[in-house]
């Protein structure tokens, strides 16, 4: 099933998913527009989306299992910015994974998987669900020269997807990843005036390992020891010289793995949860 509305159906600030579940031992899928923040906001688009999808109806949100891209396989994954640090809550501490053949691992709702899946299709069905921050979607590449660097983007991974659709390129730029959907629907808003139409994403397990072993290898290659400088020339006065502090990447934050995060009041708010009912129209 393609990911993608029929022509001429679009929303600003929305995202169109599919997710994926296993029904009586089969794979059924279903596509999805989101994500709204009520009920009576899902109905308001609901009329027009019925337009083209007359069976269409206001469901709640999948648990698990939603991917927005068509083939990730057939996806190709660019690191356009590592996360310098990651900002973590005491709260936000993960537990080591359990394995995935552990009952206690799947989601709620979601049904076991047939027997007849691979070990890597397990994973993926018994996965938690992460989120992205799309930021832009084009036809043409994404220049990561004009991508504005906003403070937030120093907390997680910012990168690019680049997909065939119809035997046409299309590019994405994403920034991730959130363990939940209020979360990234908070970075979302505040990084709206940036991108106009930035949207929340469910990323597939590929995607998330895929992209995510991006910026971990990133992150140790910039661990990796430098051998040590040569001392450089000091003036006779002892002075440094103007040249040295002006040198290219002297205050790149991708050059300094060790630089500490600090986030504005506006910024920390985003990244707080709040309890909040969120609707999709699927």
């Amino acid at each position: 099933m393609p990911v993608r509305l029929a022509a001429g159906l679009e929303f600003a600030g929305l995202s169109v998913f599919r997710s994926r579940t296993i029904e009586d031992g089969r794979e059924r899928f279903r596509l999805h527009l989101g994500y709204f923040s009520s009920g009576s906001d899902a109905e308001s688009v609901l009329a027009e989306v019925r337009r083209y999808y007359p069976s269409a109806l206001v469901t709640s949100v999948p648990e698990a299992t939603s991917g927005s891209l068509d083939d990730t396989m057939n996806t190709a994954f660019t690191l356009v910015r590592g996360a310098v640090a990651r900002l973590v809550e005491s709260d936000e501490v993960e537990a080591a994974p359990e394995s995935p053949a552990t009952p206690a691992t799947r989601a709620a709702g979601t049904a076991p998987p047939s027997p007849t899946l691979t070990p890597a299709e397990v994973a993926s069905v018994m996965a938690p669900q992460r989120y992205a921050v799309q930021l832009d979607w084009s036809l043409t590449p994404i220049d990561a020269a004009a991508v504005p660097r906003l403070g937030i983007f120093r907390a997680y991974s910012l990168y690019a997807v680049s997909v065939l659709r119809q035997g046409s390129p299309e590019f994405g730029l994403r920034l991730g990843f959130y363990k939940n959907l209020e979360g990234a629907r908070q970075v979302a808003d505040y990084v709206r005036h940036a991108f106009p139409q930035a949207s929340v994403v469910p990323v597939s397990f590929r995607e998330y390992t895929r992209a995510s072993g991006l910026a971990r290898s990133d992150l140790d290659a910039a661990r990796v020891p430098r051998p040590p400088s040569a001392p450089s020339a000091q003036p006779a006065d002892g002075r440094t010289h103007p040249e040295a502090s002006a040198r290219p990447g002297a205050h790149d934050l991708d050059a300094d793995r060790d630089v500490h995060v600090t986030l504005t009041v506006e910024e920390r708010a985003m990244l707080t949860d709040r309890p909040e009912r969120n609707r999709q129209n699927g």
